[in-house]
C-alpha cells in the first residue's frame, strides 16, 4: 500500500551506503546532512555530491579517497514504484574540515560508474546498424550499463569503424547525425537523468504529456520569493518557492551563434565541387514540432506556437533577423565521392525517403540539416527560459515537459495570465537538494521552451523615418580639436 505524504518535499531514505573499495559497507543515511544529484540534457551522465558529518573517524578508519561507491535509494510517498536508485562512483573528496566539537565534515563528488568507464576505454570496433542500435550496443557492450535506457528508432544502417573514440564521443557524434523513422527528424539527444538513460529527439520529447502544473500566481513576473499560505502537499507542489524568467533571449549572441541565420559551404575535394547551403529562422520555424505545437489558448481562439522574435523589418533594407545568413558561416571539406563520406545501406527504408533519390535523409539533406540541429539547440540554451525552485517529488527530472502559468506583467488588466510566455517548458536542468535534516526535498530546474503562445506584432516596412521622428533629422559628424 502507497504511503500518504504528509507534506510537499517530503521523502524518505530507504537505504544510503559508501561501499570502499576492500568491500566494507558505511551506512550514511542518518549522518549525511545533505544531497545532491545534477542533471542536464546535454550531459552523457549524472553528478552529485554528499555531505556527511564523520564523527566515528571513518574517514582515517576506512579510509576515504575518491575510490568508493555510493548505493541511495530515495523515495517520495506516494511514488514508490518511481525510485531514485543508483549506485554511484564516488570520484572525489571535495572538502574535508574538523569540526569543533568532534568529528569530521566531508563532502564526496560522485558521479554514474558510466562517465567514470568511458574516461577508461577506447571503442575499436566497426558497426553496421542503424544509429539507435549501435548506441544501445556500446551502452551495454562498452560502458556495461545495467540501467534502463530508452532509444528512438532511427532511419537508416550506419556503416562506421570507430578511430579510438571515447564511447560517449562516438555517442554524441552518431547523436548529431541520427535521424528518427517515425518523423524524419535530426534533433536528438543523448542524456541519462534519474531514471535511466535516453536517445531521443526534441520532437519525441515534445510530443509527452507534461507532468506537472506550475503556477506562479503570488509572484510578480520579475520573480521572487513565494509568500501564498501554505495548503495541502499536491496544491504546494504547484507552488514555486522561487521563480525568475530568464533574459537569455539575447539577439546579438543567438545572431552570432546561427540561431536566426546561417550558411555552410561544402567542398567537395573528390570532386572538385562546393555547395552552399543557408538556414533561415523564420522559413524553418513552423516544419518542425515546437514545445507548444498545438497548444489551445484562451485568448481569442489563437493557438499553437508563434516565433520567439518579430519577423518585421529589422533597418532600412527591409530585411527580418533571419535574412542574414552570413551572420554565422560553416565551412567544411569532404574527401569522397559520396555526398560527405558515409555511406549508408538503404535497403531497410521506406517511406521517408520520398523526394530523396533514395539517399538517407541525413544526407541528401545533410548540412542543412546541420544548421536546422545548430539553430535547434541553440534554442533550448539562448531562447527563453525560467529558473525556478519547486518542491520536489522523484517524477521530476530533465526531458520532462512542465506547464506553467505566469502571471501577466503588473499594470494589464483583463488576462490572468502572460499570454506570451505562460505554456509548456521542457525542462533542462536540474538541481535535486535533499536535506537530511529537515527531511525536505527541492528541485531547482532550468526549464526552456522555443515558441511563444501569441504572435509578436510587426511591421512589413522599415522606413527611416522611423528612427528619425525618434532622433534628430539625418547622419550628424562631431569634429573634435
Amino acid at each position: 500500500m502507497a504511503e500518504r505524504i504528509q507534506y510537499a518535499g517530503e521523502y524518505h531514505i530507504k537505504g544510503a551506503l559508501i561501499v570502499t573499495p576492500a568491500g566494507n559497507s558505511i551506512d550514511v543515511s542518518g549522518t549525511a546532512i545533505e544531497f545532491n544529484i545534477y542533471e542536464d540534457i546535454f550531459v552523457t551522465g549524472l553528478y552529485g555530491d554528499i555531505t556527511i558529518i564523520d564523527v566515528d573517524n571513518i574517514a582515517e578508519s576506512t579510509p576515504i579517497i575518491g575510490q568508493e561507491f555510493l548505493a541511495i535509494n530515495i523515495t517520495t510517498p506516494g511514488l514508490e514504484d518511481i525510485p531514485i536508485q543508483h549506485n554511484f562512483s564516488i570520484y572525489a573528496v571535495t572538502r574535508r574540515e574538523d569540526l569543533s566539537k568532534g568529528g569530521q565534515l566531508l563532502k564526496l563528488s560522485f558521479c554514474s560508474p558510466e562517465v567514470v568507464r568511458n574516461e577508461r576505454i577506447r571503442v575499436q570496433r566497426s558497426f553496421v546498424n542503424t544509429i539507435d542500435n549501435i548506441i544501445s550496443s556500446i551502452l551495454i557492450n562498452e560502458l556495461k550499463t545495467e540501467k534502463k535506457f530508452s532509444t528512438e528508432v532511427t532511419a537508416g544502417i550506419r556503416n562506421i569503424v570507430s578511430p579510438n573514440f571515447h564511447p560517449h564521443s562516438l555517442i554524441n557524434r552518431l547523436t548529431a547525425e541520427a535521424v528518427s523513422q517515425s518523423h524524419a527528424a535530426n534533433h536528438f539527444l543523448f542524456y541519462e537523468n534519474l531514471h535511466g538513460i535516453h536517445f531521443h529527439s526534441l520532437e519525441y520529447l515534445y510530443s509527452k504529456s507534461h507532468i506537472q502544473m506550475v503556477e506562479s500566481d503570488g509572484m510578480d513576473s520579475a520573480g521572487g520569493e513565494f509568500e501564498g499560505k501554505k495548503q495541502n502537499p499536491l496544491v504546494d507542489f504547484q507552488r514555486p518557492l522561487s521563480f525568475q524568467i530568464n533574459s537569455n533571449n539575447h539577439l546579438l549572441s543567438n545572431i552570432r551563434n546561427g540561431l536566426l541565420g546561417s550558411t555552410m559551404t561544402s567542398y567537395n575535394i573528390f570532386r572538385k565541387n562546393y555547395n552552399i547551403y543557408t538556414y533561415d529562422y523564420f522559413d524553418e520555424f513552423y516544419k518542425t514540432p515546437r514545445t507548444n505545437t498545438n497548444r489551445l489558448m484562451n485568448d481569442g481562439g489563437e493557438s499553437g506556437s508563434f516565433p520567439m522574435y518579430s519577423d518585421g523589418a529589422i533597418d532600412k533594407d527591409s530585411g527580418d533577423v533571419g535574412d542574414f545568413p552570413d551572420s554565422r558561416i560553416h565551412l567544411t571539406s569532404i574527401s569522397s565521392a559520396s555526398n560527405d563520406g558515409i555511406r549508408y545501406d538503404m535497403s531497410h527504408s521506406v517511406d521517408i525517403f520520398a523526394n530523396t533519390d533514395g539517399e538517407y535523409p541525413f544526407i541528401a539533406n545533410g548540412m542543412a540539416n546541420m544548421l536546422s540541429r545548430d539553430s535547434k539547440l541553440t534554442e533550448l540554451s539562448g531562447g527563453i527560459s525560467v529558473t525556478m525552485k519547486l518542491h520536489g517529488h522523484t517524477k521530476i527530472s530533465v526531458g520532462e515537459l512542465i506547464e506553467v502559468r505566469f502571471p501577466p506583467p503588473k499594470g494589464v488588466k483583463g488576462v490572468t495570465t502572460d499570454r506570451y510566455l505562460s505554456g509548456k517548458f521542457l525542462i533542462t536542468k536540474a538541481r535535486h537538494t535533499f536535506d537530511n535534516a529537515n527531511r525536505k526535498h527541492t528541485v531547482t530546474l532550468l526549464a526552456s521552451s522555443d515558441d511563444l503562445r501569441k504572435k509578436l506584432p510587426s511591421s512589413s516596412a522599415f522606413t527611416k523615418e522611423m528612427v528619425d521622428d525618434a532622433t534628430q533629422k539625418g547622419p550628424r559628424r562631431t569634429h573634435v580639436a
